[in-house]
């Protein structure tokens, strides 16, 4: 649409940040991992500090970061808290990275916010002493940007993955560090063994700050609770329950540390009351029922699959991604044996509407169509039901 070709080109900008970033990984290999938060420090020094002064909730985790992060900030914006929330990766287009309140920031505002950047990003890839800015730094420094001149006074951030070397974890005032759990995901980045990948996510917790975990397993407990200790920060473990599954432990979480920071029991109930995030086993229509679901590793899957037994259907048709990574195959391999019909979608998604039309066409009524396997699966096919328009024009998701 014509008023939205500034920030359409502004995306095309950032997505060209993408493959000169990987080629610059690559030469580097596994140094680079180790300059990420010192190129986003020097980034953001660049544009003034922005996060200088804002109260920051950072959320990691394999498994309900992301509806951790949403929950908490659902919890402030009730509470009357003017709060920022960053979240990746998006699930339709790019404005949904970014939030203030109940909504996405506007694409005009998003466009040009890419204008104030760019002339930096352009410079560092000559004179930035630790590599060219990355596509995922771009928009972790256009939030704080927007953040700052919505004059937010808190920002709930979520990692893109693990903790220490992510471009989120340049942060120092940290008030409040969440790890929902830990499992296999991002291995190439992160590491190969669950201690590994725990030690990372570990990163976030700053000195002096409340740490809040559900995960359960002693071995990584122990790392968390050392790292703890090395830093002075506060350990908070939230005890799962026997009857919690996923979402249970997710609201328990969200619950436990927004009462911490002193918002009352009846605004946190209030606002978690009917929470429910675009994606995330996702209801979009009925007869047939057809749910999105952007679960991309086993953590996630199990999840899936713990709703999904809560469902009366006939039939089960699947739309899943071509499983390219070792991840992904594992995670199917969980709830392909469920399905009746298999319907595979190419990485590059171009075959993904042939693929819903072919299922929407031989589902019968009592049927459950399922979109699960990535998240920019998920985001690709729900535009039939609210498409990029609909999302820019309204700053809303539904």
């Amino acid at each position: 649409m014509k008023n939205f070709e500034a920030y359409r080109a502004a995306v095309s900008y950032l997505e060209g940040l993408i493959e000169p970033a990987r080629r610059h990984f690559l030469r580097r290999g596994k140094n680079q991992k180790d300059l990420r938060a010192k190129r986003m420090a020097y980034f953001m020094q660049q544009l003034g500090n922005p996060q200088q002064g804002l109260k920051i909730i950072h959320v990691s985790g394999t498994a309900g970061k992301g509806t951790v992060a949403s929950m908490l900030h659902a919890v402030l914006t009730e509470a009357g808290k003017k709060a920022g929330l960053y979240t990746s990766p998006h699930l339709t287009t790019g404005i949904e990275r970014i939030k203030v309140g109940h909504r996405f920031i506007a694409p005009k505002d998003f466009a040009g916010l890419v204008e104030k950047i760019k002339p930096l990003v352009e410079r560092s890839k000559k004179e930035s002493p630790f590599g060219p800015f990355s596509y995922r730094e771009a928009y972790v420094a256009m939030a704080f940007l927007y953040f700052a001149a919505q004059k937010c006074a808190w920002v709930v951030l979520e990692v893109g993955s693990g903790g220490t070397s992510d471009a989120t974890n340049f942060i120092e005032n940290t008030k409040a560090a969440i790890i929902t759990n830990v499992g296999y995901d991002h291995t190439e980045i992160l590491g190969q063994t669950l201690a590994a990948i725990a030690a990372d996510k570990a990163g976030i917790i700053k000195k002096g700050s409340r740490f809040y975990t559900f995960e359960q397993r002693p071995r990584i407990l122990n790392i968390f609770q050392n790292r703890c200790r090395a830093l002075a920060a506060q350990f908070n473990f939230v005890k799962r329950e026997t009857s919690h599954n996923y979402q249970d432990l997710n609201k328990k979480l969200a619950m436990t540390v927004a009462c911490d920071l002193g918002i009352g029991k009846s605004t946190v109930k209030k606002a978690l009351a009917n929470f429910s995030l675009p994606g995330r086993f996702e209801i979009l229509q009925r007869k047939p029922l057809v749910i999105v679901d952007g679960a991309h590793n086993e953590l996630k899957m199990k999840s899936t699959l713990y709703n999904l037994e809560k469902l009366a259907f006939r039939k089960l048709h699947l739309i899943v991604p071509e499983p390219r990574r070792k991840i992904l195959r594992k995670s199917l391999a969980l709830i392909l044996p469920k399905a009746d019909y298999v319907y595979r979608v190419r990485a590059d998604l171009k075959n993904g509407q042939e693929a819903l039309r072919a299922a929407l066409g031989r589902a019968a009524a009592e049927d459950l169509v399922l979109i699960t396997g990535t998240m920019y699966l998920a985001g690709s096919l729900r535009k039939k039901w609210y498409p990029e328009s609909h999302i820019l024009q309204k700053r809303r998701s539904r």
